[in-house]
């Protein structure tokens, strides 16, 4: 009697999870394991149950409780790797599918589950001997062929990781995500229209492609198409309104077409999305720095450098925002520990220098401004501040000398307004 029991309560489960009714299928495979608790495939299907539902956790416990009753049940490996990798827990992932391998080792889907666990995990020449031995099981498979294209990306072998996008398109042309990825790998390689041509047709055959957008976006700025790039990220957005980094980029564009406000907006929107990238502060500091709204600026720059604390550059804008608020000493400390991080930051040397005539350490001016040529000989507003600053100190023929460098510079780079000024200021100098 108890056998015909169990025997109704699972088919009865089995045909609830045919129709959908998961919760149904779950309780009557409960009832099922009550009656008869050493039954390996209930707990397995009830497993499966749970993974249909997104209960991660409770699959695992049912797959886990299917081995302990039967250590060669494959399936249940197989299971209980996708419910793991499902979960986040990616070597949990790669251990149960290695067993599975080991139980049913002609099984593609269980080496191109692996590969895919490896690829999340960037172990990518792990990921590519996976592909190849799921591919060798079954050719046709485009899917693999694709993501052993993406791990030869992440090895940077392009040639190879093209061919296989190349091979994956062959078996399937309509394959949106693969034309993505190409585009991407040209893009990588510099062949920028190229990769503009394959994000196009992955957008052609899905339009919803947010990714192929974002990328697309990415593309077009390389180019200096901006207002190309902001529609093509705001339509990524469209599409993935929780895409952080689209948000990131756009600010930045929007930055470089003048919509400051727009800007702003971007980046707060790109902190909320991921409030542990420092970027985003330092790109918001620095639009409230264009805007005048220096408080927020250095409040901004302070908390990407509680973030990271190697940001030189960061160190050096911070700087900048405190000597605009008339705090040059504390200006002068941001330059000091940016050019600490980085003693070729030549920005830094002459920010620095520029904050030192403020106080009046010509000398210490002077340091740095030679410094800044060291690392950077056509700085022509280091020229012409040391030209100054020489001059000062009654060092007419070294400040004209300077000023002579820093009109052939400016010249050079076509500022003829500065150009002229220079040569009017050498003639005042030398009259003197």
């Amino acid at each position: 009697m108890p056998a015909m029991i169990v025997e109704n309560f699972f088919i009865r489960a089995f045909d609830k999870a045919r129709r959908g009714d998961y919760q149904g299928a779950i309780l009557d495979y409960t009832q099922a394991l009550q009656v008869n608790p050493g039954d390996a495939k209930a707990f397995n299907n009830r497993g499966f149950a749970h993974f249909m539902i997104g209960d991660y956790p409770r699959a695992v416990s049912d797959y886990t409780s299917a081995l302990q009753i039967d250590p060669r049940f494959g399936e249940a490996y197989y299971n209980r790797g996708i419910a793991r990798f499902m979960g986040g827990d990616y070597e949990g992932s790669v251990t149960d599918y290695t067993q599975a391998i080991q139980l049913r080792p002609r099984d593609p889907k269980a080496h191109g589950n692996r590969g895919f666990a490896h690829l999340m995990l960037k172990n990518y020449p792990q990921a590519i001997e996976d592909y190849t031995a799921a591919l060798g099981l079954h050719p046709e498979d485009a899917k693999a062929y694709y993501n052993r294209g993406v791990a030869y990306l992440g090895l940077e072998q392009y040639g190879a990781g093209l061919a296989d996008l190349d091979q994956a398109l062959q078996v399937n042309s309509e394959f949106a995500e693969a034309y993505n990825k190409r585009g991407s790998a040209y893009f990588e390689l510099g062949q920028v229209q190229e990769a503009l041509q394959n994000y196009s047709e992955a957008l052609r055959l899905n339009p919803a492609l947010a990714e192929a957008y974002y990328n697309r976006g990415v593309a077009y700025g390389e180019l200096g198409q901006v207002q190309r790039e902001i529609e093509d990220y705001s339509e990524a957005i469209r599409f993935h309104p929780e895409f952080g980094e689209a948000y990131y980029n756009r600010g930045i564009a929007r930055f470089m077409v003048g919509d400051k406000q727009g800007a702003l907006a971007d980046y707060t929107k790109a902190i909320q999305l991921n409030p542990e990238d420092a970027r985003g502060y330092s790109n918001r500091g620095f639009a409230y720095h264009s805007l005048s709204q220096l408080l927020a600026a250095v409040a901004d720059y302070t908390v990407a450098l509680q973030l990271d604390s190697n940001l030189a550059e960061v160190y050096s804008k911070r700087g900048n925002a405190r000597f605009d608020l008339g705090d040059v000493p504390g200006a002068i400390e941001d330059y000091t520990e940016a050019i600490r991080i980085n003693p070729d930051y030549a920005v830094a040397y002459y920010n620095r220098a520029t904050a030192r005539f403020d106080l009046g350490d010509v000398l210490g001016e002077i340091e740095d401004y030679n410094r800044t040529l060291r690392l950077d000989p056509n700085f022509a507003d280091a020229y012409l501040n040391r030209g100054l600053a020489r001059l000062r100190l009654g060092n007419k023929r070294e400040a004209l000398v300077d000023f002579r460098k820093a009109a052939s510079l400016f010249e050079h780079r076509g500022d003829g307004v500065m150009h002229q000024q220079i040569l009017d200021l050498m003639q005042t100098v030398t009259k003197k």
